[in-house]
């Protein structure tokens, strides 16, 4: 995506931002503009502007979990979103040299995430989230010195949630 493409994903954030101030209570309005933000951070991130791609992915966030909270039933399309959005925050973060943030966000991503485990255990796109995460904080536990046999844990049980899939 190059430069101008990425300013008009800022230009259409700031436009819905403004409409949202007109219409706040527009759930239309909320869920374009999460889902532009969510664009946003992707396009941030692929430009290394990780902190500019954490705050998107935040806001994109901040307005799920008030969309989640405003709704009268629990719609799990949404706390996957906002699952999926704590994990890119999480990746930013770790990519921005932001350890600790970044493991909490990996934590809370996956506890989002595990709230949507059915009977028959994870979707495959949930599974892959999930296994990502465990990866992804294997790389950031090694480099706070944690033990192997810490890192063989979340090793494995990322294995675990992709075997089935193969």
């Amino acid at each position: 995506m190059g430069r101008r493409a990425l300013d008009a994903l800022r230009q259409a954030v700031a436009h819905f931002d403004s409409i949202l101030k007109l219409r706040p209570n527009d759930v239309d309005v909320v869920t374009r503009l999460a889902g532009t933000s969510f664009h946003l951070g992707e396009a941030l991130e692929a430009h290394r502007e990780y902190n500019d791609a954490i705050d998107a992915y935040s806001k994109s966030a901040e307005l799920a979990i008030a969309l989640q909270e405003g709704s009268d039933e629990t719609l799990e399309s949404l706390t996957e979103l906002i699952g999926q959005l704590q994990f890119r925050a999480a990746r930013s973060l770790r990519l921005a040299g932001r350890v600790d943030e970044s493991i909490n966000a990996h934590i809370a991503s996956m506890e989002t995430i595990e709230q949507l485990r059915h009977v028959n255990g994870f979707t495959p796109l949930q599974s892959v989230q999930m296994a990502s995460s465990f990866v992804e904080l294997g790389e950031l536990f090694a480099q706070k010195e944690a033990s192997p046999e810490e890192l063989d844990q979340l090793y494995n049980e990322s294995l675990r949630l992709l075997t089935p899939l193969n």
